[in-house]
């Protein structure tokens, strides 16, 4: 697998062909299961649409595409890049950013919450690069990773990032977390 350290902090690689992204968006699209996040205060001061989700435990059949051995390969790879063990897959998500949304700036987890425990690492893995924006900020290294369809990123969640807005199309990722066990199937860890 070819890697690309984009920072200190952060490395992006092709986590999925355009045949599984394409999969993932097809069955994204036909689940009902979809939830509005309203949670970005200053996205919605702006007037911005919310971001929505959908979770894998309300729709686990959407998600057949990341499985085991891919799931196999980020804790590996976890290892590989940051010389950590990121034992399991927690909280996997898909997000759709329709025009106009944004995300704030953001830690994904705090240190030495509960919360850091089950985020060390996060992942965000466009499903499509049709769009205008979108581009996941991270200001502490001054980059700005543009969305490419099949392609991840990983760093470490308590890294301030953001999602510049979507000017034209849609942007779909899937979003995961590595860490320790969160501690209940509830919880979507694998």
């Amino acid at each position: 697998m070819d890697v690309a350290r984009l920072s200190d902090d952060v490395v992006m690689f092709r986590l999925f062909d355009d045949l599984a992204c394409d999969e993932l968006l097809r069955a994204g699209r036909e689940s009902q299961r979809w939830i509005e996040f309203t949670g970005d205060a200053k996205a919605q001061k702006m007037g911005r649409p919310p971001r929505r989700a959908l979770l894998f435990e309300h729709a686990p059949e959407a998600f057949a595409t990341f499985d085991e051995p891919r799931r196999g390969t980020l804790k590996k790879l976890v290892l590989e890049q940051f010389s950590e063990h990121a034992p399991h897959v927690n909280e996997v998500r898909l997000y759709h950013y329709r025009k106009g949304c944004l995300f704030g700036m953001h830690p994904d987890a705090e240190p030495g919450t509960e919360l850091a425990r089950i985020r060390r690492f996060s992942l965000v893995c466009y499903l499509n690069d049709d769009l205008l924006g979108g581009h996941t900020l991270f200001p502490d290294a001054s980059l700005a990773v543009q969305p490419k369809k099949g392609h991840a990123i990983l760093f470490p969640s308590h890294v301030i990032h953001a999602a510049s807005e979507v000017y034209a199309g849609e942007k779909h990722i899937l979003v995961a977390w590595l860490g320790e066990i969160a501690g209940s199937a509830e919880a979507g860890a694998y």
